[in-house]
């Protein structure tokens, strides 16, 4: 039984099965036009479920491969199947919403297993499928039972045929097809279409003139309202009699209009049509996401006296970011007069790719740029913190280049400075390669730019592999592969071919080109090597420098470079060598300030590659096999990590005394002491060597010592050497005394170290704990006399003690008189 709204059609005879759009290659047969009339039908299709039942536009389609009717020797591998949505309205959309399932009986068959698409399939996308069928389920279903496939397909559902065909192929037969349509009536005379994308440059103040601020996800709208099912008559289905049609827009929260949008309107060609008409001046009320357009049509009457208007809306939505994908639904409805046209709905989706990265050839330099797009929203995507962290892994078969790298805000185009370090990293394979990470700053869209160059021979293809990733966000990875092909040999791009290209630069700071670095090359005899290795051990440093002989030394010049090798004597095909730093260089600023480096011990493995690549194979094979990673390019670019310059700070603390002035005898100590619990990065070492010495101090009076007045807790100076957070402790050791209470409380003192986009320790710090006295956490002595403390309370109170104390000296007085008074009497 064929569903409402449809039609079923089988193609035979005579068999009319030509498949389009599939690639002719990957077709079942081709086609199967001519006489052929088969007495036995291999293939069925109908539909399931129209389209126009639903408002999603979706329809459930089942195709039968008749395997029951097949030889029960058919070869599984003979039998192909295909599908092609070959028909639709003009301007429709019709599109596989997911991959199709296949049954034997019960039994899902499972791709890759029982068959394989020939080419990709996109869900959403695609629009024709080939599927090759094999293993042993489906040769047991030969004779004896049936193959369905069933699917969705996905329309716009603009009225009209919507057209699939399904082709069946087995053996040496002949193709089969047959076809099955979904009509789809027009009794809704409004319909909607929109697109999304992000626009970096939106200007809000276009819609608010108070909002400066710049970027917005942008829908363009059509409504289309009383068109007639053929565009040939140039007129809509309803006649309008003069009044004019009412379109009200219904717009999802948080989307607003944008001025600017036009509107064309005809009723026939006697009078019109009018196009890019002002839709603004239409607009009869705009309130809570409900817009009203009143487009009149009493300028349209035909010379046959009606008014068969039909309108077509294109205008603009905005919507700010949300720091997610987003989707958007925006319903339309129409009428003129008391006549309803009906309504439409379009969704609308967006993905926020807070990572997105591409690659272009640069064939002339040898070179391939790459772009990174970081936060193109300009979201806040960080919620605890300020910055963001980019990483990027290069392939081993590529040379980073730093003086290509530009980094800007993408917004204004301004280069930005941040925090760069380049490390050397070995991946996955276990291949020599780099990782460059940046610190960027987070609620803006970042561009980063830079070039690597692929190694190789002139006309090599090098395939290369980019993985970059922002740390800690999901989905915040973006991968670009691409086969490239060598214009010329890597180290002839600095300098020549059979030679080991160097560049030294600041690890941190990468448009800082080193001179001065010393470095050797060395050749290593890998079959003496291998003669002192037991099998399957690999070597170690002491075995590899035992067979390695220095053929050469070298210092870096003034852009950083250096090159072993010459025209006259290039380095040997074939032979492993390894280049490591013996002495690591300095550089002086334009301030006179000299920046030291730490030396790179590692050794850095290469080898020329020459014209018989077999050779270079089977030499790269026993060089990884002694367990050494050699790396396939012939130009490196090296770092030297920075020793950072130290950076001093120090504490602000003050001392009050309340209750009476500060006299020259009052004096309070004080202990600082480390915080290993609040420290992070750092070890108690660390936070020991950076203090100030002595870790105690003395306060006493400052300035006038009035009641109420602050002195200073000053220790020397903290001085940091390495980044970290380094948390420290301050209390009073002082013992209570003369009236004066002593603070109990520990004041919390912690400086956070890190580096500034130029490689340069900065320092911050924060002090809590105790009461804030004009800006300054003070610790608070209270004193009171001993006449105003309280008697009550009983005995042991302050007071009481004073009083005692008093008295007991009043007694040794008079004892001592006594004496005196006798010694007189005799």
């Amino acid at each position: 039984m064929t569903p409402p709204g449809s039609q079923s059609k089988k193609t035979s005879p005579p068999r009319n099965a030509t498949l389009s759009p599939p690639d002719p290659t990957n077709q079942p047969g081709g086609s199967d036009d001519g006489v052929f009339t088969p007495d036995i039908d291999y293939i069925h299709k109908r539909l399931d479920s129209s389209a126009s039942t639903n408002d999603a536009g979706e329809a459930i389609w089942t195709s039968t491969i008749y395997t029951s009717r097949m030889p029960a020797s058919t070869d599984p591998t003979t039998l192909e199947f295909a599908d092609a949505l070959t028909g639709k309205p003009q301007g429709a959309t019709f599109h596989f919403k997911d991959k199709p399932t296949f049954k034997v009986g019960d039994t899902i068959l499972v791709e890759g297993t029982d068959y394989d698409f020939t080419r990709s399939f996109l869900p959403g996308e695609t629009t024709s499928f080939n599927v090759k069928f094999k293993g042993d389920t489906v040769k047991a279903a030969f004779g004896k039972t049936d193959i369905i496939v069933t699917y969705t397909t996905v329309c716009s559902k603009a009225p009209g045929d919507y057209a699939n065909r399904s082709v069946v192929k087995f053996g040496n037969n002949p193709s089969q097809g047959y076809n099955a349509t979904d009509h789809v009536e027009k009794t809704n005379l409004v319909s909607k279409s929109g697109k999304l994308r992000w626009d970096k440059d939106f200007k809000w103040n276009t819609i608010d003139k108070n909002d400066t601020s710049v970027g917005a996800w942008v829908a363009d709208w059509t409504v289309m309202v009383n068109e007639d099912a053929d565009p040939n008559n140039h007129h809509g289905l309803v006649n309008t009699e003069g009044k004019p049609i009412v379109v009200q827009e219904t717009l999802p929260e948080g989307m607003r209009y944008v001025p600017g949008g036009t509107y064309d309107i005809q009723a026939g060609l006697d009078v019109g049509p009018f196009t890019g008409q002002d839709l603004d001046k239409t607009i009869t009320s705009n309130n809570n996401g409900r817009i009203e357009f009143t487009i009149p049509t009493d300028n349209l009457r035909q010379n046959d006296g009606y008014y068969k208007a039909f309108a077509t809306l294109t205008y603009r939505t905005a919507a700010k970011s949300t720091g997610k994908d987003v989707s958007y639904t925006n319903t339309a409805s129409a009428s003129t007069g008391s006549t309803n046209l009906g309504s439409s709905s379009a969704t609308v989706t967006g993905r926020n790719n807070v990572v997105d990265k591409t690659a272009v050839a640069e064939e002339k330099l040898n070179h391939v740029r790459y772009t990174i797009l970081v936060n193109p929203e300009g979201v806040d995507i960080a919620k605890d913190s300020d910055t963001v962290t980019l990483s990027d892994v290069m392939d081993s078969k590529g040379t980073f280049l730093p003086g290509s790298l530009n980094i800007t805000d993408d917004t204004t185009g301004d280069a930005i400075d941040v925090p760069v370090q380049l490390d050397d990293i070995v991946d996955a394979d276990g291949n020599p390669t780099q990782k460059l990470t940046l610190t960027l700053p987070d609620s803006m869209p970042v561009r980063v730019v830079y070039a690597v160059m692929p190694s190789g021979k002139p006309g090599d293809k090098v395939n290369l592999k980019n993985v970059a990733t922002l740390e800690g966000q999901m989905g915040g990875s973006s991968t670009n592969e691409n086969q490239w092909n060598v214009t010329n040999a890597q180290a002839g791009t600095v300098g020549t071919a059979g030679a080991i290209a160097i560049t030294k630069v600041d690890a941190s700071h990468l448009s800082r080109f080193l001179q001065g670095a010393e470095f050797a090359l060395y050749k290593v005899d890998m079959d003496k090597l291998d003669r002192v290795l037991s099998p399957g051990s690999k070597a170690t440093d002491e075995m590899i420098e035992g067979a390695a002989t220095k053929v050469y030394t070298g210092m870096t010049g003034p852009n950083g470079t250096l090159e072993f090798g010459t025209v006259d004597e290039p380095l040997e095909n074939y032979a492993l060598y390894y280049f490591v730093e013996t002495k690591a260089p300095t550089f002086t600023g334009s301030d006179g300030v000299v920046v030291h480096y730490s030396l790179d011990s590692a050794k850095h493995y290469a080898m020329i590659k020459g014209d018989d690549d077999q050779a270079y194979e089977n030499a790269i094979a026993k060089a990884r096999r002694l367990g050494l990673a050699v790396s396939p390019n012939t130009a490196f670019t090296v770092t030297d990590k920075r020793i950072p310059i130290p950076v001093k700070a120090s504490m602000k603390l003050g001392k009050q005394l309340s209750g009476r002035a500060w006299t020259d005898a009052d004096a309070f100590d004080f202990q600082l002491t480390i915080d290993p619990s609040g420290s992070r990065g750092v070890n108690e070492s660390d936070l020991v060597d950076a203090m100030p010495k002595p870790d105690t101090v003395t306060v006493r009076k400052s300035g006038s010592g009035a009641n109420g007045s602050v002195s200073p807790v000053t220790f020397g100076d903290f001085t940091f050497t390495k980044p970290g957070t380094y948390a420290y402790g301050v209390h009073e050791t002082s013992q209570p005394g003369n009236g004066v209470t002593v603070d109990s409380r520990m004041a919390r003192v912690t400086f956070t170290v890190v580096p500034n986009a130029a490689g340069d320790l900065t320092v911050t710090s924060r002090t809590s704990g105790l009461n804030d006295v004009n800006g300054t956490q003070t610790f608070v002595n209270t004193y009171s006399s001993i006449t105003a403390l309280p008697l009550t309370g009983g005995f042991g109170t302050p007071r009481s003690w004073a009083i005692i104390g008093g008295l007991l000296a009043a007694m040794s007085g008079i004892t001592m008189v006594i004496p005196d008074r006798r010694r007189r009497d005799m």
